[in-house]
């Protein structure tokens, strides 16, 4: 297996932060989505990219937040990606951004093989897993519709397809190539799949958790997050960090080592805006990208 990863990049605006991440990441081939519903601003400096032969276009899906085409493009990536040479795949979006030396990172994952990172709790999660009263379920166990732009819950259950067990967790993942190429291969093998996680609700927190931990590989999946984010103000998204958050993000970069302190690894953050987090940026690149973690 060569020593690389594959990075699959989930982008819909700000093609100069899409531009600033793909560099880090080079030379491991990368994938990157573009929402069908973003402007050509954003697209044309992107495909100057796949041009140049920095990255690698995935088909387009109208992939809002949380949406099913979220989930589209993901797997479409995912079948991409796996196509190549490498130990892993990571599904991370455009905000997001590495904390380690893209060859600390891939040297970590390639000595495990045949581990994937994907937090992960069963169904009904506990309540520092997900806010929802009964612990998520009703996102499996209710039809959910999307109609001109609202959500719908009807009151009728259902169950998920034979030999799965519902888990949550976050979009952002690193799979073992084997894992991501199972994922995408039982996905097409059984239509159902789609059918049924198109009418959950949040199905990019859903199908990929689920399916990895009902997988013949689930014993190799890590429960570890290896994403650093700030949720303490609550709400459904992360806060955008800036660079008063640098002392903390780095104490995290540099701790967690190759499990050499108290905290698991950490090799990325999000999230991040080139505008309000640029100082940080920079501060992340000059301070924490020039030498490998160490202990």
């Amino acid at each position: 297996m060569a020593d690389r990863v594959a990075f699959l990049v989930l982008a819909y605006k700000q093609p100069d932060q899409v531009r600033r991440l793909v560099t880090l990441l080079r030379p491991n081939p990368i994938f990157v989505h573009v929402d069908a519903r973003s402007p050509w601003a954003v697209l044309d400096p992107l495909r100057e990219l796949e041009a140049a032969g920095s990255i690698r276009l995935v088909p387009r899906f109208r992939s809002g937040w949380a949406s099913w085409g979220l989930v589209e493009a993901t797997l479409k990536g995912m079948e991409l990606a796996v196509s190549t040479s490498c130990s892993h795949v990571v599904a991370m979006s455009a905000q997001c951004y590495p904390i380690w030396p893209v060859n600390a990172i891939t040297s970590f994952m390639s000595t495990q093989p045949d581990t994937s990172w994907v937090p992960h709790a069963r169904l009904p999660a506990p309540p520092d897993r997900i806010g929802d009263p009964d612990g998520g379920l009703h996102r499996i166990t209710k039809w959910h519709l999307t109609v001109r732009g609202r959500h719908l819950r009807l009151p009728f259950r259902r169950s998920l397809p034979s030999g799965l067990i519902g888990h949550y967790g976050p979009m952002q993942c690193c799979l073992s190539a084997d894992m991501a190429r199972w994922i995408v291969g039982e996905v097409d093998r059984r239509p159902e799949l789609r059918r049924f996680f198109r009418h959950t609700q949040a199905p990019d927190e859903l199908l990929i958790p689920t399916l990895a931990m009902s997988s013949p590989l689930a014993g190799h999946v890590s429960d570890d997050n290896i994403w650093y984010a700030d949720w303490r103000a609550g709400g459904s998204h992360p806060k955008t960090l800036t660079l008063e958050d640098f002392d903390e993000l780095a104490q995290h970069a540099r701790e967690g080592g190759i499990r050499c302190g108290p905290s698991p690894v950490k090799c990325f953050a999000r999230k991040f805006d080139i505008v309000e987090s640029g100082q940080l940026l920079d501060r992340i690149d000059s301070e924490l990208l020039e030498a490998s973690p160490t202990c």
